[in-house]
């Protein structure tokens, strides 16, 4: 008799299958999905964004503006170092924030963004503003572009608040001439 063989016996594994490969694809799809879907988003942010600019310009033109002065008590409570308190501050621009003003103010500085003028004015005889103004024809657009600090310019706009250092933001805006 033989003794029996006690030698270890190779156990047979199953194959393995490429789980990676497909969890890679997986990951690959879900992110490309989601970095499109984000953009779709941000584009029909913007684009939503431009018609509601646009919506707001169309009514600039025919709107009647209200009584709110660049010179007189919003002057007073903007100024750098006013009496007034930031409190007092926040309630004004509650109170003025989606009113529009035609004020005439004077040029500091031009900067070009886009399809729109970001204009900042001194504040020597008004408040210090920064306006986004749209220029509606060839001839608004060299206008603007002529532009230099000091030159006193009309516009029509949306109050939308303040900037850090106490300036009033008005956006969208036209000229008035």
């Amino acid at each position: 008799m033989n003794p029996p063989n006690l030698a270890p016996q190779p156990v047979l594994q199953p194959k393995k299958k490429n789980g990676c490969l497909i969890a890679v694809l997986v990951v690959v799809a879900l992110g490309t999905l989601t970095i499109g879907g984000c953009f779709l988003l941000v584009v029909k942010g913007v684009s939503d964004k431009e018609a509601k600019a646009q919506a707001e310009l169309e009514s600039l033109i025919s709107a009647t503006p209200s009584s709110l002065r660049p010179d007189g008590k919003i002057k007073e409570q903007f100024q750098l170092f006013s009496d007034y308190t930031d409190v007092q501050r926040e309630n004004a621009v509650a109170e003025f924030t989606g009113k529009i003003v035609e004020w005439q103010l004077t040029v500091y500085e031009v900067d070009r963004r886009d399809d729109r003028y970001r204009i900042q004015t001194s504040s020597g005889d008004n408040i210090g503003t920064f306006i986004d103004l749209y220029a509606r024809s060839d001839e608004e657009r060299s206008f603007i572009e002529a532009l230099k600090t000091g030159d006193p310019i009309t516009v029509r706009g949306i109050l939308k608040g303040t900037t850090l250092f106490r300036s009033i933001e008005i956006e969208p805006a036209i000229l008035v001439r």
